[in-house]
């Protein structure tokens, strides 16, 4: 038996008001991030740094090979070293959908890399929309199971403005050091913010 006509079309409008109401809470809780900075490559040449947040896709786009290895190079179609060698790379970091990256290095032959995004609450500070990275492997050469996550939230320090990363303490059970790097600025950061 066939549903009926009125039955298939209201299915679709609540499925499309669904996906709506999905998109409007992504984009309540995702950081709407711009951020362009630059690293030094081989010779000394200044190779473009970029993170932004892409609404249409729902995906965060990352650009240079330094915030691509803080995401452990979010790529399925090409192995860690083409990528590591390609400075001009762009990669798609998808919230709520789960990437699996296969072949990547001796230690790490599967990442499993997800993405969520949810407001931070931050000890002493205001809560903010924040970007949560995971990545989860079986390091082959130590053998262990390993989970990675990193937070992602807009910073904004008197006239300078940029991105600040939090790195999440299994032991601790709390994002307790990071990085800050700033707009237009070397985002290689000689030092880590502890909390």
């Amino acid at each position: 038996m066939r549903p009926s006509v009125p039955f298939v079309v209201a299915s679709l409008v609540t499925g499309a008001s669904q996906a709506r109401a999905q998109d409007a809470v992504t984009a309540a809780l995702c950081p709407a991030i711009d951020f362009a900075g630059f690293s030094t490559g081989a010779g000394l040449a200044r190779v473009e740094e970029k993170l932004r947040w892409d609404a249409a896709r729902r995906s965060y786009l990352i650009q240079g090979p330094e915030l691509a290895q803080r995401f452990l190079y979010p790529d399925t179609t090409r192995t860690f070293a083409q990528l590591k060698s390609d400075p001009i790379h762009v990669y798609e970091l998808p919230v709520d959908r789960t990437i699996t990256v296969l072949d990547q290095d001796v230690c790490r032959p599967k990442i499993e890399i997800s993405g969520r995004c949810e407001i931070a609450a931050v000890p002493g500070g205001a809560s903010q929309p924040a970007f949560v990275f995971t990545a989860e492997y079986q390091d082959d050469c130590e053998q262990k199971p390993v989970e990675v996550a990193v937070r992602v939230e807009r910073l904004t320090i008197g006239t300078r403005t940029g991105i600040q990363f939090s790195f999440f303490n299994a032991f601790r059970q709390i994002y307790d050091s990071g990085m800050d790097v700033y707009d237009g600025e070397n985002v290689v950061n000689p030092g880590y913010r502890l909390k």
